[in-house]
């Protein structure tokens, strides 16, 4: 896979992780508020541990499907993302 396919893929993941990741906290501020208000006070607690487990979860099994489809290993991934990074802000 060449190298702009493999950022394409790369750019896409994150962007789908953050918009996920944004509605994953909003969902467990919601549950852990109405838990607070109709159980007990560690409703929320428990509610933000679940969610806390649940994205480092995900996100490892997200970084490990990126590198099933690109073939490339976790720093190579890092490394390219950064590098367009790094050239898209001198672009500016």
């Amino acid at each position: 896979m060449d190298k702009q396919e493999a950022l394409r893929i790369i750019i896409s993941s994150r962007e789908q992780a953050r918009v996920g990741g944004y509605l994953l906290w909003m969902a467990i501020i919601l549950v852990g508020g109405i838990g607070w208000l109709f159980w007990k006070w560690y409703a929320f607690l428990i509610a933000v541990v679940v969610g806390l487990i649940f994205g480092f979860v995900y996100s490892t099994l997200e970084g490990e499907r990126v590198q099933r489809i690109t073939g490339l290993a976790f720093y190579e991934i890092e490394n390219l993302y950064k590098e367009h990074v790094r050239d898209h802000r001198k672009t500016r």
